[in-house]
């Protein structure tokens, strides 16, 4: 999972040492894509290695942690191969280069269902696909104005997803309006993947019977997608429910994922600083958020064999977000480093109280920092549970689903979406009897 993040100046010294600028601006696009190919091929080749070396290690020496399994060594050993060697020897180009809007918004496989991961973990689930218009002006003020030469609103794609025996699967569609009291879940993913690659809309979508909205946001490869059009494509999806299906703001919950985490809780302070800007759009009523980025100003990190990431990949993907911000702005801004500088005060205030759930694993990379958060919206006077997983991983329960399991993590997070109301009584989902 790549995180969402990071914000320098376009001529920040600390990226200029770390990227060979000239190399990557000169590699056009289809040798790199020839290099690409060619270091997946040598990732093929050497990862059974790599696996069979850590599976005697693990059984011959010692785990790697002392609450893994096999499951645990083989995961994390493959993601960081990968990385070490697809990721790290294509660096992002540097300075981002314009795309036209024209020519980009949203790659078109974000518009389209996926299939073989619907089949794999969202069996008995129905998705629909939803164009959710782009925001009303009135909407863009304060960090959504940044870089507004380039970022644009535009449409932004979403999928309804619901049990396929539910009255919104026999209705043929869920773009209806809400009924009274319905409450609904909005999933954001991590960074990079498709919102219909995790396994988490399906499983929401069967365990607590409500319709779930996935929605993906712009990736950041051009000043046209860099931050903040990534708040701008949430607040479509949140204006989206509010303002056409006619959802209550408190009826709404957020779920995200590493970076869509860390989206969502960008989301949160904005819709508090429009509230302050005049524009009352309402607060959410809940959000579980799992693995959150948080700390964006961090370089400092140092590897860990407890987690498939690397700290330099925040540095590889640098140039391409930050685009429109001063490095300055990263340690002392409540978006960019929340666990820092956030200002929560806005999530225990009437008319009601948003409830906060946080799952990490506790020797996941930037485990101290999601800490930081909730210590910090604890003091805040946030209504916020944590649930440090022993061992785990980054996005311990997404990683868990993907591969088939439903273990400790996974249930967790189904009980504590439900355990904070989100969950449909039978009359409310069923189709009824004729």
């Amino acid at each position: 999972m790549h995180d969402i993040v990071i914000f320098l100046e376009r001529d920040a010294p600390p990226l200029n040492l770390w990227l060979n600028h000239d190399a990557d601006v000169s590699r056009s696009l289809p040798t790199r894509m020839l290099l690409r190919i060619f270091l997946i091929a040598v990732y093929a080749l050497i990862l059974p290695w790599v696996l069979l070396y850590r599976t005697l290690a693990h059984y011959i020496v010692s785990p790697t942690h002392p609450a893994w399994g096999l499951f645990e060594e083989l995961v994390v050993a493959s993601g960081r191969l990968y990385y070490y060697i697809v990721r790290k020897p294509i660096p992002s180009s540097y300075p981002p280069a314009p795309i036209s809007l024209s020519q980009f918004d949203f790659d078109p496989t974000s518009w389209k269902i996926r299939k073989f991961a619907k089949w794999r973990v969202g069996k008995r689930t129905k998705v629909y696909n939803v164009r959710l218009p782009k925001i009303d002006e009135k909407f863009v003020k304060g960090v959504a104005m940044a870089g507004s030469e380039h970022v644009k609103k535009v449409d932004v794609p979403g999928f309804w997803v619901c049990r396929e025996d539910s009255r919104w699967a026999k209705e043929d569609g869920v773009e209806i309006s809400a009924n009274e009291g319905e409450k609904v879940i909005v999933f954001a993913p991590g960074g990079g993947i498709h919102a219909l690659t995790s396994p988490v809309p399906y499983g929401l979508a069967l365990s607590t019977h409500l319709r779930i909205l996935a929605l993906n946001s712009r990736p950041a490869i051009n000043p046209s997608t860099a931050f903040p059009a990534q708040l701008i494509d949430a607040m479509a999806g949140y204006s989206y429910l509010t303002h056409q299906l006619g959802f209550r703001s408190e009826n709404i919950m957020l779920v995200g994922e590493s970076a869509g985490a860390y989206l969502h809780l960008a989301l949160m302070t904005y819709l508090s600083e429009l509230k302050s800007e005049g524009i009352d759009a309402g607060m959410v009523g809940a959000a579980a958020l799992m693995s959150p980025a948080c700390n964006l100003s961090r370089f400092d990190a140092q590897p860990v064999r407890t987690d498939f990431r690397f700290p330099t990949y925040r540095k590889l993907i640098v140039p391409l977000q930050t685009y429109h911000f001063s490095s300055d702005a990263l340690a002392t801004s409540p978006y960019f480093s929340p666990s820092l500088a956030g200002q929560f005060a806005y999530l225990s205030q009437a008319p009601h109280r948003t409830k906060v759930w946080i799952q990490y694993g506790d020797s996941e990379l930037f485990a101290d920092d999601i800490k930081k958060l909730i210590d910090r919206m604890k003091e805040q006077g946030v209504d916020v549970r944590e649930d440090a997983i022993y061992g785990g991983l980054h996005c311990d329960a997404t990683i868990r689903r993907a591969f088939g399991r439903k273990e400790k993590s996974w249930v967790m997070f189904l009980e504590a979406v439900k355990d904070m109301g989100w969950q449909a009584s039978d009359d409310a989902w069923k189709v009824q009897a004729s």
